[in-house]
């Protein structure tokens, strides 16, 4: 079974220049992603999260994640 911090990081690494391992949980978030891609990073945690809102998501990416732990955990919120 795959962990929200690996789905999450290869997501991040397949819509980044970054590779998994070069991403770090206390990372910003825009260091991987710019804002204008935060509806194509909501759809494609999605695919591998299928409970996420990715309205809500998309909605607070840039306001209230800083961090990939901060994605990390709101990934983990949907599925508790």
């Amino acid at each position: 079974m795959m962990t929200t911090e690996k789905g999450v990081k290869e997501v991040i690494a397949q819509n980044s220049r970054f590779t998994f391992d070069e991403i770090e949980l206390t990372d910003p978030i825009d260091k991987f992603i710019s804002s204008f891609m935060a509806d194509r990073l909501a759809r494609e945690l999605k695919r591998k999260f299928p409970r996420v809102n990715t309205t809500e998501l998309t909605n607070v990416l840039f306001s209230r994640l800083r961090t990939i732990a901060d994605i990390i955990a709101k990934v983990d919120s949907y599925t508790e």
